[in-house]
């Protein structure tokens, strides 16, 4: 059973607020002085397994997750006015969000941590009905489509079956024609089976050379080019007949050109190149870090080419737990994206996403093909413009959505505009300002997250060798309203926070006390259990032998004091506390825990291990706003 109380105004709640951060307010702010009081309580019977997943801003209507629905409850009439059926299994929580006049609700799928296509829903909260934008055909089963790879899968298996038999003699040169012997036949955007297809040709076509042989999954590939429609790639050697008296061996072999970006890879050394302009302050702000890279490693899985089906059973279960930026944990399979956007997630190592739609900035690190992808942004409506030097491919300066482009469909706007950094960093934005903004950084005209003195010092008590982690607000902590928060927090100074923070440090009971938060990162370290308990949960290599993955917290506190009561009201609450979203104890959650002011600098250190559960249950405890062993 949840509990619900409604304050009757603003300043009833402020005041509660008010009471519970320990502020003394001056002769100026005497009408926040008023005591609180309850006016109002409801109890809303939730049926069993069901979960309450927000409040409408109106703060009359709880929406509960069924098994099988989704529900609208109203508080007044203590009962469900509308139902939708819903199959899909979870709801992304971090996608959840109301209309501001109460009557829809956006969301999608529990699917982007698992790399499967997921569509976006909105539900009318008056009617209970349910309507899908983005449907696309498919739903869940993106890999096992791909795997199948229907209609090619003949093609595959004539390639494996032609592969060994291939012969010839003298090699034709560049410009050369060669003939398609093959009914149907794929041309792929790289050389590899994985590849997106760009054109489908039949028997008979005539094709020309562009340059010289590639091999691509045990493979030789030559690049062609379709003279009807000018369209360019990859065509395996067996299925083209070669010029009389000519063999591939003869054909001279490409010259790789990947661009490979740092591979420090660091959540610090990718927030070294974001502008300061872009710190997550906001409640609903925050910045998502993923190192694909080091956490194959920690558990002994060798990154994939593409997606051949043997590689895809130990590599999705590895990475599933990873904080991926939202377009690519979705849709990175669907093999439209890397014939939109030139890339696919196999060639990303790291990753950092940083604020809240519409304005959201994306920043790769990986292995990336510059002709590929700027062939790909100039076939999807990319333009080159010049930003202080640099060339930029925009398609929109805003967050504008076409639904009938595959940039619209899978990128939400997100990745509107596009840039390529000297070292091969590839970043994406919503909007074109911040991407000048990045340049700005880059060139040394304008400050870094991590120069700011706040965050170096929490980056600076942070373990280095996390696998993924989100770097959010102290705001987003705190147990009040947000936008309360932001009204009464937004009124005090630094000075006065900190003098605040001492103020409950010299005089708090350490089971209550919490001084405020600044800022806080909830990290995973590489290893196993990140995203499921055992591999028989969700497949994937044996985890017996690997390295258990561990949550580490950091909190940025106002000044040492403040860090030092904050290491010992956690490790209280810890100790003591239980789960509001089960009511199960939080040593049962965390069966070793600790809690201790770092060595240097007003910021505390939280280690956890999950036992049974998986690492990355603290995010679904942050989205159901469930770290009361945190909140402030």
């Amino acid at each position: 059973m949840y509990r619900l109380r409604r304050a009757m105004n603003g300043f009833v709640l402020a005041s509660l607020l008010v009471s519970l951060i320990g502020w003394r307010p001056t002769p100026s702010n005497a009408a926040m002085a008023t005591a609180p009081e309850v006016v109002d309580q409801r109890a809303v019977e939730v049926a069993a397994g069901g979960r309450i997943l927000g409040l409408s801003p109106d703060g009359m209507r709880p929406v509960v997750k069924r098994e099988t629905a989704i529900c609208i409850q109203d508080a007044a009439l203590l009962a469900e006015t509308s139902c939708a059926a819903w199959d899909m299994g979870g709801v992304h929580q971090e996608s959840f969000v109301w209309s501001l006049d109460s009557t829809k609700i956006a969301c999608t799928e529990d699917a982007a941590p698992f790399l499967v296509d997921s569509d976006l829903w909105v539900l009318d909260t008056a009617t209970g009905d349910l309507t899908n934008l983005t449907d696309d055909g498919e739903c869940d089963d993106l890999v096992d489509a791909i795997a199948n790879d229907a209609p090619f899968q003949a093609e595959r298996a004539a390639l494996a079956a032609r592969q060994d038999t291939a012969q010839g003699t003298d090699g034709p040169t560049s410009g050369s024609i060669v003939g398609v012997t093959e009914a149907k036949v794929a041309i792929r955007d790289a050389p590899s089976t994985g590849a997106p297809i760009v054109l489908v040709v039949t028997g008979g076509t005539e094709l020309e050379i562009t340059g010289g042989v590639e091999e691509g999954d045990g493979f030789t590939w030559l690049p062609v080019r379709d003279p009807a429609t000018e369209t360019t790639g990859y065509v395996p050697e067996p299925f083209l007949s070669l010029p009389p008296g000519m063999s591939i061996e003869a054909i001279p072999t490409a010259s790789p050109s990947p661009i490979t970006a740092d591979t420090s890879g660091s959540l610090q050394s990718m927030l070294a190149r974001v502008p300061a302009s872009l710190a997550p302050t906001a409640a609903g702000d925050r910045a998502s870090y993923a190192n694909i890279a080091a956490q194959l490693n920690a558990v002994g899985v060798e990154p994939r080419s593409g997606a051949d089906e043997d590689g895809l059973d130990d590599w999705i279960p590895v990475i599933s737990g990873l904080a991926l930026p939202s377009s690519l944990g979705q849709h990175a399979l669907n093999e439209q994206w890397r014939e939109t956007f030139g890339f696919d997630v196999f060639q990303v190592d790291q990753t950092l996403q940083l604020g809240q739609p519409p304005d959201i900035v994306t920043m790769l690190r990986g292995n990336f093909d510059e002709t590929e992808l700027r062939a790909a942004w100039a076939r999807n409506g990319y333009k080159d413009v010049d930003v202080e030097g640099t060339v930029v491919a925009s398609l929109a300066p805003g967050p504008e959505i076409d639904f009938n482009s595959p940039v619209g469909r899978l990128a939400f706007g997100s990745m509107n505009n596009a840039v390529l950094l000297a070292d091969g960093t590839l970043v994406f934005g919503a909007n074109l300002d911040r991407i000048e903004a990045i340049l700005a950084v880059e060139a040394g005209d304008a400050p870094s997250l991590a120069e700011d003195p706040s965050f170096a010092d929490l980056l600076a008590s942070a373990p280095e060798e996390l696998a993924t982690g989100l770097l959010i607000p102290g705001e987003a902590l705190h147990t009040a309203d947000a936008d309360v928060v932001n009204q009464i927090v937004g009124r005090l100074t630094d000075e006065e926070i900190d003098a605040l923070a001492t103020e409950i440090a010299s005089t708090g009971d350490q089971s209550e006390a919490m001084p405020p938060v600044r800022l806080a990162l909830l990290g995973i370290t590489g290893g196993g259990s990140l995203s499921a308990a055992n591999a028989d949960d969700a497949g994937g290599p044996d985890q017996s032998d690997q390295p258990e993955a561990r949550i580490v917290i950091a909190l940025l506190m106002a000044n040492r004091a403040a860090a030092e009561q904050a290491a010992a009201v956690v490790l209280s609450r810890l100790e003591d506390g239980v789960s509001s979203d089960t009511s199960e104890p939080y040593a049962q959650f965390f069966p070793e825990r600790s809690a201790e002011a770092a060595p240097e600098g007003p910021v505390v250190l939280v280690t956890l291990t999950t036992g049974e559960r998986p690492a990355r249950v603290i995010f679904e405890m942050y989205y159901r706003r469930d770290l009361g062993f945190l909140a402030w």
